[in-house]
């Protein structure tokens, strides 16, 4: 069956059954820590700096990062499934000084809960940041044989039901002499009469603080004060819960605020106070660094809560145990964590300067700041300054990993450190994406290292991105980038359309403007040269290499038919060589005498088959494979200008044949990470394709594996037996974009 691409077409077709049976269990959401450890950002190994937690609950590993770029770096997993509690303290020698000022920051990863509703809790429960001298590597909630997922691993466990139960039974529960920084991603606010000692209150604290959607706080997990009765059920109270008093709150607009696929750069700072031993105070910067660069290049979220001292080292030895603990209650979580600077180990940080020779000058040099422009030939110097600040051990194996800016080309490198020591690089290619220095281990006999390098500006027209490097060694990873800049060249390549007079045109024809490009300034041939086309300064035209059989420099830029609107269109067409340098750009105006016609047809060219789900049901939530035998093509035969979006909608619910009852899950349509649709009685996009002009058949099915298309997540309370429903599939033409 087939649309025409005229308006706003489409065409529905039912998809076969999908069956649950029972077979072999697989771990849930392995999509997700896949995910996770395949973008895991740089940090350091761990074995002689942490331990597990010794409890028998104790869930937490440590794993190797997957990321190619990473591969040094080692990860905290916390938990992945659900009813799991994990904790990781720094080993004896490694406790807290709480004597001192102390930073310590780290990336933390929340799975990807919110990404499936930003408006609905449907991630696990989170992790926690924890100071405790409360058993040491052996510290973990009293609990009573059930996980509860609220307690984040530290909290105490609101079980009690009896109203003549009081905060001191909750705050015995927890560990003690502790203080916490929660990562809270699930809400707890159940406050029916019936919640009392079902562990899922403690976000109820919304008369103090906004707390509807998951956020960051702190407190003192075993202090009575932190929880409060909440005792609102009417003259008859049947049942207690207590509510967590949250401090220095960092909140989300939505449920995508931390469980979203991505890595968040967390980091807390330990201030002592010299004229009270007893007061201190922590800041904690959330999402500081990017997590693309990882340098301090976007603006976080920062809160400062008061700390006594007295609560969490009661016998004042002036240290205590650190760490991370993390728990899920019904619903599973991947809660990682990768340690960049950990306190009294090795405390460094690096910066970079680029500097630019003033013309008609020697010696006189001025720093480039974001947003300059250099110009062809302008002398350049590039310093990188790697500085080992303190710590109680030396910064080892340190190698500095150099991106260089695009634009700029070097000669010469040297390393120099404080004793006069320098090394002169000279035969180092100073082109490779990547230039990799092994550096002196740095210590306080030893505290600087900087490598120098010298350059000019290329012949090479456009901006300049921000480039970082990084300096990785076993106890600390340190980066930097430098700003971005713009470079003005002249032009090696000069652009010429044979004719840019207003050009009056059929729609419904291609169009061919020859022209040239002249390369004789240029070290490139026609086959590395492309031509870039804008059309009416918002639609980006497909790039068209130059012409290679003919003269050098020759093209013929074709503009298929009924890409322009009726009337006055503005073309602008400017030549790009393999260094991205620009030519200059020409501006033609071609006026068409129609409306732009869609020819062709857009349809299913084929479905057939059916998807199936099959696995163990172990009475929790888990995710469920796709067994497809599902082939959905979409067939496009327009032209040029066109789109396509492919939705799904779930016709008839998961019921059981036999029962009749519906499936305890949801179905899903996954397209990308972080971008999981809910199927529901309301139409989704699934997929989306644009034509070329070209007839096109594309295979909606063949990339579907357990990270893309369809997938079943089934509740706890699922029952066995087989299981089917329908899918309607509607094909609708839609505007290019």
């Amino acid at each position: 069956m087939m649309v025409k691409g005229v308006g706003l077409g489409f065409v529905s077709f039912l998809v076969a059954s999908f069956y649950l049976v029972t077979v072999t269990a697989q771990a849930r959401t392995p999509f997700d820590l896949k995910h996770g450890l395949e973008t895991t950002p740089q940090g350091i190994a761990l074995p002689s700096l942490f331990e597990a937690g010794r409890s028998p609950w104790n869930h937490a590993v440590v794993v190797p990062s997957q990321n190619s770029r990473t591969l040094t770096t080692q990860v905290v997993q916390l938990t992945d499934d659900a009813g799991q509690v994990g904790a990781i303290w720094s080993k004896e020698n490694y406790r807290f000084n709480l004597n001192h000022r102390q930073t310590v920051s780290m990336w933390l990863y929340f799975g990807d809960g919110g990404s499936f509703r930003a408006d609905r809790n449907v991630a696990g429960d989170g992790m926690a940041f924890v100071l405790q001298n409360g058993g040491g590597v052996q510290a973990v909630p009293k609990y009573p044989g059930k996980i509860f997922g609220e307690t984040l691993g530290v909290w105490g466990i609101d079980n009690l039901n009896s109203f003549y139960s009081s905060a001191g039974d909750v705050a015995k529960t927890a560990i003690q002499h502790s203080w916490a920084l929660e990562f809270d991603t699930n809400l707890n606010k159940n406050a029916d009469i019936n919640s009392g000692g079902k562990g899922d209150a403690f976000d109820l604290d919304s008369d103090d603080n906004n707390l509807m959607t998951p956020h960051i706080a702190s407190n003192y997990p075993g202090e009575s004060s932190s929880y409060v009765p909440k005792d609102d059920y009417g003259l008859i109270r049947f049942a207690r819960s207590y509510k967590l008093l949250h401090n220095g709150v960092l909140a989300g607009n939505d449920f995508n605020f931390l469980s979203n696929a991505k890595w968040h750069h967390l980091t807390l700072t330990y201030e002592p106070n010299s004229s009270n031993t007893n007061n201190a105070s922590i800041t904690y910067s959330f999402n500081d660094r990017d997590p693309i660069t990882g340098v301090s290049a976007r603006s976080g979220m920062t809160a400062t809560v008061p700390i006594d001292r007295s609560i969490i080292d009661p016998g004042n030895t002036g240290k205590a145990w650190w760490g991370f603990t993390g728990s899920t209650g019904n619903r599973e979580e991947n809660n990682l964590v990768v340690f960049d600077e950990i306190p009294d180990l090795v405390d460094s940080e690096a910066q970079s300067r680029l500097r630019v020779q003033v013309a008609g000058t020697t010696d006189k040099t001025i720093p480039v700041k974001a947003g300059d422009t250099l110009a062809k030939g302008d002398k350049v110097s590039l310093a990188y300054q790697l500085r080992y600040l303190n710590g109680s051990r030396s910064w080892h194996n340190v190698e500095a990993q150099l991106r260089l800016p695009k634009r700029l080309r070097f000669n010469t490198m040297k390393v120099q450190y404080p004793d006069g020591t320098e090394t002169n690089l000279n035969g180092t290619d100073l082109t490779l994406p990547v230039i990799r220095q092994k550096l002196q281990t740095l210590s306080d006999n030893c505290n600087q290292a900087t490598i120098e390098l010298t350059g000019v500006v290329k012949d090479s027209t456009g901006p300049v991105p921000a480039a970082t490097s990084e300096f990785k060694g076993d106890e600390a990873v340190a980066a930097t980038s430098t700003p971005e800049f713009h470079v003005q060249g002249s032009n090696s390549m000069v652009l010429h359309l044979t004719s840019t007079a207003s050009l009056t045109v059929d729609n419904s024809q291609s169009i061919s403007l020859p022209g040239m490009v002249d390369l004789s300034k240029s070290q490139y041939q026609s086959g590395d040269v492309k031509i870039r086309g804008e059309l009416n300064d918002d639609t980006q035209l497909p790039e068209q290499k130059l012409l290679t059989a003919d003269t050098r420099g020759a093209f013929n830029y074709k503009i298929p038919a009924n890409t322009l609107r009726k009337g006055r269109n503005t073309l602008k067409l400017t030549a790009v060589d393999p260094d991205e340098a620009f030519s200059n750009t020409i501006t033609t105006s071609l006026i068409a005498t129609n409306e732009p016609k869609s020819t062709g047809a857009l349809g299913l060219a084929n479905l057939a088959g059916q998807a199936s789900f099959s696995g163990k049901l172990t009475g929790n939530r888990q995710t469920l494979p796709n067994h497809s035998t599902l082939d959905l093509q979409v067939e496009d035969s327009r032209a040029a200008g066109h789109g396509w979006d492919l939705k799904a909608r779930l016709n008839q619910p998961l019921t059981n044949a036999v029962t009749k009852q519906p499936l305890l899950g949801d179905l899903y349509y996954a397209t990308t990470w972080g971008d999981h649709e809910l199927l529901s009685s309301a139409d989704q996009i699934v997929a989306h394709g644009e034509t070329d002009g070209d007839d096109q058949v594309v295979d909606v099915t063949a990339k579907w594996q357990q990270l893309y298309g369809l997938f079943l997540q089934v509740n706890a309370g699922a029952q066995q037996g087989l299981y089917s429903g329908s899918i309607t599939w509607t094909l609708a033409d839609t505007p290019h974009t």
